[in-house]
């Protein structure tokens, strides 16, 4: 077991200087040394927590440069975790680097599973790991540094690919400053066939999955505003309803006043109606008695 006694500032001094040359000239032996000897763990770990590069970078980061194994990578993750959800200044975080350097398949999942995020984000020039794995990654891959040699580049490149995918398939569309996607950067860099396929079978499943979605909420604005619209009709409707004079509050209705004018629709006038037509046929009656009153007068006379 390491020994718990507080590291001095001489030593952290040291191993501050030592340990970024180590990691460079991949001395991973040394390194493992000082991690598990009694006398230098906790100088190492403060020294990690403590280290930056010029370049502001954690000595995660700078690891993730030199096709690091997997041992170290996790020495290195637990002597100071944070250093996982870091940005660099450049805006990069160890998984970026990891990927544009060509590290091993396995420092790659096991960076994806502490910081998945990382996979969606793209730093300052618009690149998320995707893009560096698709422009850089064949290259910058060492088959001899990695524990399976059999392993070569094209099948480590199709298996990180895979990876990515199916972590983070909403980082194949995402473009760079250029203005292009994995995708376009996996045909114009060549990568083997295989995993263009699998960056365009992906991307085009996640621009399905993107119009779904844009389709759901722009159905749920639509609702949202008519239900806005029919709220405020409703109002309107309110408020006129409430400027009217004989409006009940009570009843939320209007209410006739007795003393008010009687409608057109009343029947007001009907006796000056009945008397008008009495009259009439009263005239008719008189007419017809003195034509009838006229003939008998004339009948006698020729008599």
């Amino acid at each position: 077991m390491p020994s718990s006694r507080r590291p001095s500032k001489d030593s952290t001094s040291s191993l501050n200087d030592k340990l970024p040359s180590l990691l460079s000239h991949q001395d991973w032996k040394q390194i493992r040394r000082l991690f598990l000897s009694r006398e230098s763990h906790y100088e190492m770990v403060a020294a990690i927590e403590a280290c930056s590069c010029s370049a502001s970078q954690t000595m995660l980061h700078y690891v993730c440069r030199f096709h690091p194994p997997m041992d170290v990578v996790m020495m290195l993750y637990k002597a100071y975790p944070q250093a996982i959800c870091l940005k660099d200044k450049k805006g990069r975080y160890p998984l970026h680097m990891a990927c544009r350097s060509g590290a091993s398949p396995s420092v790659i999942r096991f960076l994806c599973a502490k910081n998945p995020h990382a996979l969606s984000l793209p730093d300052r020039s618009g690149s998320t790991p995707l893009h560096y794995v698709c422009q850089s990654y064949e290259r910058q891959y060492d088959p001899t540094l990695e524990l399976d040699p059999d392993l070569p580049p094209e099948d480590a490149l199709v298996q990180v690919v895979d990876m990515i995918c199916k972590i983070a398939p909403e980082s194949l569309n995402i473009e760079d400053n250029e203005d292009r996607n994995a995708v376009e950067i996996a045909i114009e860099c060549e990568i083997p066939w295989d995993a263009v396929q699998t960056l365009q079978k992906t991307s085009e499943k996640d621009w399905k999955v993107r119009q779904e979605e844009s389709r759901e909420f722009n159905m749920t604005v639509h609702d949202a505003i008519q239900h806005h619209i029919d709220e405020q009709e409703e109002l309107v409707e309110s408020r006129i309803a409430r400027m009217a004079p004989n409006y009940d509050e009570n009843n939320h209705s209007t209410t006739t006043d007795p003393n008010s004018c009687p409608s057109k629709d009343e029947d007001t006038y009907p006796q000056q109606h009945d008397d008008d037509d009495d009259d009439d046929d009263e005239k008719k009656e008189n007419s017809n008695n003195k034509r009838g009153t006229n003939k008998r007068e004339t009948t006698n006379e020729y008599y």
